[in-house]
């Protein structure tokens, strides 16, 4: 619901990091046979996808814990789908 306050458990906030970490992960690596795989495309369509949605909740939280997880997550998904020249 677009009114309503995000606030994520500790769990929750691993759970998501385990998973972005994952993606991350497997999105930089410069092995040509996993970056040329259709798994790359989605996930890459994946992470563009939840940018556009914590970009959203940001805004719908108050909660410091969950709003810092998500300003993080975004931070490094932001980081990984554009990055500087150079960085990785």
């Amino acid at each position: 619901m677009a009114g309503d306050q995000i606030k994520l458990d500790a769990y929750q906030r691993g759970m998501q990091k385990a998973y972005v970490g994952s993606v991350i992960e497997f999105l930089t690596l410069k092995d040509a046979k996993y970056i040329d795989l259709d798994a790359a495309s989605v996930l890459r369509a994946d992470m563009e996808q939840l940018k556009d949605l914590i970009d959203s909740a940001v805004s719908r939280t108050k909660d410091p814990s969950t709003l810092y997880h998500l300003k993080d997550v975004l931070a490094r998904i932001k980081a990984t789908l554009n990055p500087k020249p150079g960085s990785l």
